[in-house]
């Protein structure tokens, strides 16, 4: 369950990319359902203080009813509370409300799942033995051996002990089971690569694309592949192949933050060296529209122009300078 939420999670991600009020309006929905009420006040909460300008009126009344219903929440709503802080990376508090589920019902198989996989995440190198046991202990009482979320929670477990060929062995379960689930494909591309079996890492690769075309770690690590293979990182960047690959990647990311300048001014950097001059132009332009003064949007605009043999580049450039040196 936690893998599959978090697929979930991403989901929203490219629903919602950078559009905060949107996503709050939604989470206000979740609110009628009681197993659901605790999750979206915690959502809630997150989400106002990622806005540009807080309503600290609004968290204080979301705060309030957090603490005054949290307190007859059922082994469900603990459940989806625990998950979205596990998910937002708040462990202590997570481990409040799935030591609390579990408390109320420990035969809860999920609960236990989602219990075995903040062992997994609070484990530290210290006391790696003592995580290995007891989330493993969870993920095995569970007695949802088959469960893919179970399978990957093992993965894990074995790879922080460094145990690779365990691990593939066990996503290779996996993926026998249910053959279109990425996060198997995703995890054990990870785990080949610790191995150093980086023809399997490609095949792994383009295994995961033809489920999502759009996978970011397939992505990555073909683009890694490439450049070990190529030896150069210049000539690599030359690449065709890897340039289409690093293109799927920035323009994924431009999706999930299209206010973002640094995003929107590699996206026409990574144009150029595909010699796609016009759109080069027209995401620098893009950029200087959004901030009149970013260095950035400017010299990669004056770049193209000085690539295309445009008329009046140099007098730019003198006027860009002066700029430099009056803004420091």
């Amino acid at each position: 369950m936690y893998r599959t939420m978090a697929a979930s999670a991403l989901e929203g991600i490219r629903m919602y990319p950078g559009r905060v009020q949107e996503s709050i309006r939604e989470l206000d929905q979740c609110q009628s359902s009681r197993e659901l009420l605790i999750a979206s006040l915690l959502a809630l909460i997150f989400s106002h203080r990622k806005c540009q300008v807080i309503d600290k009126e609004t968290v204080a009344q979301l705060e309030a009813k957090l603490r005054e219903n949290r307190k007859q929440a059922n082994e469900m709503g603990l459940y989806y509370a625990g998950l979205f802080l596990l998910l937002s990376g708040r462990l202590e508090k997570a481990k409040e409300y799935i030591d609390r589920m579990i408390k109320m019902s420990p035969n809860f198989k999920e609960g236990l799942i989602l219990k075995g996989w903040l062992e997994v995440q609070s484990g530290s190198d210290e006391d790696i033995t003592s995580m290995n046991h007891s989330a493993m202990n969870y993920f095995d009482i569970s007695s949802k051996f088959n469960d893919p979320d179970v399978i990957i929670g093992k993965s894990k477990v074995l790879e922080k002990n460094s145990s690779f060929i365990g691990g593939v062995e066990q996503l290779n379960q996996a993926i026998v089971l249910y053959p279109r689930f990425l996060p198997a494909f995703i995890e054990k591309m990870k785990l080949q690569a610790c191995l150093k079996d980086w023809e399997q890492v490609v095949d792994t690769a383009f295994r995961a694309l033809a489920i999502d075309k759009h996978c970011l770690d397939a992505q990555r690590y073909l683009i890694v592949y490439s450049m070990a293979w190529d030896n150069n990182q210049e000539a690599a960047f030359r690449n065709e192949d890897i340039l289409t690959h690093s293109m799927n990647l920035i323009e994924r990311a431009v999706f999930l933050d299209p206010t973002n300048i640094v995003i929107i001014c590699e996206h026409a950097f990574q144009c150029m060296l595909l010699n796609r001059m016009t759109d080069a132009q027209r995401h620098y332009k893009n950029a200087t529209k959004m901030d009149e003064t970013s260095i950035m949007g400017l010299t990669g605009l004056l770049h193209c122009q000085l690539i295309e043999g445009q008329k009046g580049v140099e007098e730019q450039l003198d006027s860009l300078e002066e700029f430099n040196k009056a803004t420091g």
